[in-house]
């Protein structure tokens, strides 16, 4: 069985960065997943108002007017203003013509909030990048240089050692 992988801990400096990669990774990575996914229901949206027989929209703005034109009791056209002329192109197709359009405005509104939730996981990567940076800065310049130095005195001491004892000078360590 293969043990687990396990974060450093030796060192507050290491942990504060590896929380930082994480932190940064895991907001990269979510937002993509969540765009993969609206993109999925976007064109099954558009997919179902073609079946539908929906016809083209531009805007969201259009399928909302498009939509309570579908959605009310039809009357003459020269009557109302405004959404009488929505009532004109746009003839009711049925209840599936109105799902599809209310589909459509579903997606419409996730993308919305998506945006938003797109500034929030930027910040989080942001602060995650930072958190990283200064995790492995602190760690760098309070520990690991000094490990470095310490680790270069003891090679050196035992290159020392074994050129002495290569010439003879001091017995061979033990061990």
């Amino acid at each position: 069985m293969t043990p687990p992988i396990v974060p450093p801990t030796d060192s507050l400096y290491k942990f504060i960065a590896i929380s930082g990669l994480a932190l940064t990774i895991v907001a990269i990575a979510f937002p993509l997943r969540d765009a993969a996914a609206l993109r999925r229901e976007y064109m099954a949206a558009t997919e179902e108002m073609e079946s539908s027989g929906a016809d083209f929209v531009r805007s969201v703005e259009e399928v909302r007017d498009v939509l309570r034109a579908a959605t009310r009791p039809t009357a003459a056209p020269a009557t109302r203003p405004g959404p009488a002329t929505a009532v004109a192109r746009y003839e009711p197709r049925g209840d599936a013509y109105v799902a599809s359009l209310r589909g459509f405005l579903r997606v419409a509104r996730r993308a919305d909030d998506f945006k938003v939730e797109q500034r929030y996981w930027a910040n989080l990567a942001v602060f995650g990048l930072f958190l990283m940076a200064a995790g492995f800065a602190l760690w760098w310049f309070r520990v690991q240089r000094h490990q470095d130095a310490l680790l270069r005195f003891q090679v050196a001491e035992a290159e020392a050692k074994a050129k002495a004892a290569a010439l003879g000078e001091l017995p061979p360590p033990e061990g």
